[in-house]
């Protein structure tokens, strides 16, 4: 144990005297601390320290010259580009096209909007400019499904996100708000619905300086649901890429010449033998490639068709038909034939 320091009684020793000490040899100054009262034992448990610190490996000799972490500020100081594969190398002549031939004329229904991928939905601009569309469908088992997305301002749209019709309501009642109740359950209900809310919406946006608040979202849904189109079917797929989807079933109307008479110049008449032809040729199920045609809007319905069929008229004509008659069918919308003919009057329209 180190000894207590005795005042040092000749504090106010010369300049010339300090440099005097620092070349005196080490029993002078061994001797000149005696008498200047300074305390021997901390000299020597320095100098003991010192003798020790040298016994420790290299390796775990601490470092030096190193900032701490709080003092470094990380900053990006150079972007790299993506690296490529040997794919690149591909001849120019030999690389794949992105220009589809396809069998119909596809240029006028696209600007008609029948690919748009908020077909069938309702739309709401806010007033800070946001724009969402919805719809609400039901499910298998007649449970309602708000789905929506957002359109950007470049008119690009969000990826679809879904919104259970009985977890918004719920939260609604207590406006969206988890300290409105006691009840530990509905706590935990409501926080689980809006994190589950939060993350599908934050995950899908494109542009995160468009994004809107979550609590905006739903309120927006709760307030304007009475104006969101409803959809009748039960089960409908998901809107996955009606683009595709109809020049391939045209395609093969075409192909197999699958229309009864040939004679409407609105849509193809078609059989059941022939929907389960055509399911087959694109690999679904029957009443999947029917939903998907109905929910993409492809089929002529009306409030009296069943099902996915329609009574339409035929012409008279042979032996077997000696006059006009009515048959049911699976009636499959031409639409280039309808995308000119709306163009058309809408350009009449404007020239009056």
């Amino acid at each position: 144990m180190m000894e207590k320091k005795t005042t040092n009684n000749n504090a106010g020793v010369s300049a010339n005297n300090i440099t005097e000490n620092r070349n005196t040899e080490p029993s002078s100054m061994m001797n000149n601390a005696t008498d200047n009262n300074v305390d021997i034992s901390v000299l020597s448990d320095m100098e003991q320290l010192e003798s020790l610190a040298e016994l420790i490996a290299e390796e775990e000799q601490a470092v030096t010259g190193v900032s701490s972490q709080e003092d470094q500020k990380m900053i990006v100081v150079e972007t790299l580009s993506p690296s490529g594969d040997v794919t690149s190398e591909i001849p120019e002549e030999e690389r794949g096209t992105t220009e589809e031939e396809f069998p119909v004329e596809m240029e006028e229904a696209s600007k008609c909007g029948c690919f748009y991928p908020t077909l069938g939905m309702t739309g709401f601009v806010t007033n800070t400019g946001h724009k969402i569309h919805a719809r609400i469908y039901m499910d298998s088992k007649r449970s309602r499904i708000i789905e929506y997305c957002q359109e950007y301002n470049n008119g690009s749209c969000s990826a679809k996100m879904k919104i259970k019709q009985a977890d918004l309501l719920m939260a609604a009642s207590y406006c969206f708000d988890v300290q409105k109740t006691k009840n530990a359950k509905l706590k935990s209900l409501i926080n689980n619905f809006i994190m589950e809310v939060s993350r599908d919406y934050f995950n899908k946006i494109a542009f995160p300086s468009e994004a809107m608040n979550i609590p905006e979202i739903l309120n927006l849904m709760l307030h304007q649901y009475n104006n969101i189109h409803v959809e009748s079917e039960t089960g409908m797929s998901k809107l996955d890429q009606p683009d595709k989807l109809y020049p391939a079933v045209i395609g093969l109307i075409k192909k197999n010449h699958f229309d009864i008479g040939n004679e409407h110049a609105a849509y193809y008449t078609l059989e059941r033998e022939q929907i389960d032809t055509l399911a087959g040729d694109l690999n679904v199920k029957p009443t999947e490639l029917l939903k998907k045609l109905k929910a993409y809007r492809f089929l002529y319905l009306t409030e009296s068709s069943e099902g996915y069929q329609t009574c339409v008229r035929f012409k008279a004509g042979g032996e077997f038909f000696p006059k006009p008659y009515t048959q049911w069918c699976y009636c499959v919308l031409k639409l280039d034939y309808l995308a000119k003919r709306k163009m058309q009057k809408a350009n009449e329209q404007a020239a009056k």
